[in-house]
């Protein structure tokens, strides 16, 4: 939703999609959220929250007043990283970020969110968090370089013509600490030329409070696109074989004696080799966890059974990966309730205890 079309719908009335409040168990529709963008100032990655100082729009009292924008990723928020899924660590300070967020889970309009400043937006929990890089990629987007000065590039952006976040003609602030991708290598700011279809990541400008943005990278061409791609996605496959595979339960069998049937929906943050290792797995380890998606002692805390089913959905819904297993366990946890966060450990994944910042203390 662009500015002109929120105002209108501000003004005619209250918008669903800006209303929308979570529900336990159950992924949210599409176009769902308020937008939200600016630069990570603050993070807090382990209980995956932080905030944003919001990219000015001209109101010189918000840049000079206002408090930063709080958010806290819900479990099955969607987060991207120069084209590829990411954990909230992986992320600099600093970076110019977009996210669509809802109100929190069990929020009531007869209970107001408390507000921490004027222009903060109760709308805190957050479906997706993206840097400009994965942003503009996934709707087609990106800019074409039309001239440059000294500090100064201007563009303008191609692909579809509306949506949120800047579009049409831009300029961009870039000096001598901004990164250039060429290939495989970093060149210069000689390997920028007009005519080129570039994509970019941001932190603030000293004209932050007219909506000005500085470059910290710029991607000249593709192969220095998919190589940043690749290597993000390696990280974050990394960072899932020892922590395993989000997801909650859906459904628990009760077969008496403490043992039970237990479904699975994985959540759709991971990568398609990994959900692959899932169906080809003959036994499947189950953790409890909560909606920071941290374990207690993880592998020493967990119980596995046999994968009994797999279930896949051709079109599923956003956060879902398409993916709902069903394992039997002798020895049902507390946590393994249906609407509870876990995390699964297909064959193949390390199973050993993570450092204890990373796990729920009993």
């Amino acid at each position: 939703m662009n500015f002109l079309s929120l105002a209108l719908v501000l003004a005619l009335g209250a918008d669903p999609r800006l209303d929308y409040v979570p529900k336990l168990g159950e992924f949210p529709p599409a176009g769902v959220g308020m937008y939200h963008a600016g630069e990570l100032v603050e993070i807090d990655a382990i209980n995956r929250r932080g905030a944003l100082r919001i990219v000015g729009n001209l109101d010189l009292e918000k840049y000079h007043s206002s408090e930063s924008q709080p958010f806290v990723l819900l479990p099955y928020a969607m987060v991207r990283y120069r084209g590829a899924p990411a954990e909230l660590r992986d992320i600099p300070i600093g970076t110019v970020l977009h996210a669509y967020c809802v109100y929190p889970v069990g929020y009531s309009k007869t209970q107001k969110q408390p507000r921490l400043g004027l222009y903060v937006e109760p709308q805190d929990h957050a479906i997706t968090l993206e840097d400009s890089f994965s942003f503009y990629e996934r709707r087609g987007q990106a800019w074409k370089i039309e001239s440059i000065e000294p500090g100064k590039l201007n563009v303008i952006s191609t692909g579809p013509a509306e949506g949120d976040g800047p579009l049409g003609k831009q300029m961009f602030n870039f000096d001598v600490s901004t990164r250039v991708w060429k290939g495989k290598q970093i060149g210069t700011a000689a390997d920028l030329a007009p005519g080129q279809i570039v994509k970019f990541n941001f932190t603030w400008a000293a004209d932050w409070g007219l909506g000005r943005m500085h470059a910290t990278d710029v991607w000249v061409d593709e192969e220095s696109r998919s190589t940043a791609a690749e290597l993000q996605r390696q990280v974050h496959i990394r960072y899932l074989r020892y922590h395993w595979l989000p997801g909650w339960i859906d459904q628990v069998e009760d077969q008496g004696g403490g043992k039970g049937i237990v479904t699975v929906t994985l959540f759709d943050n991971g990568d398609a080799s990994l959900y692959e290792q899932v169906k080809s797995s003959s036994k499947i380890t189950i953790a409890a966890s909560d909606p920071t998606l941290r374990t207690w002692l993880h592998a020493y805390d967990s119980k596995s059974g046999p994968l009994l089913e797999v279930k896949t959905i051709p079109q599923p819904p956003f956060g879902h990966s398409g993916l709902t297993i069903r394992v039997p366990i002798t020895e049902l946890l507390e946590g393994f309730r249906p609407g509870r966060i876990v995390r699964i450990r297909p064959d193949g994944f390390p199973a050993v205890k993570l450092p204890p910042e990373e796990r729920i203390r009993s």
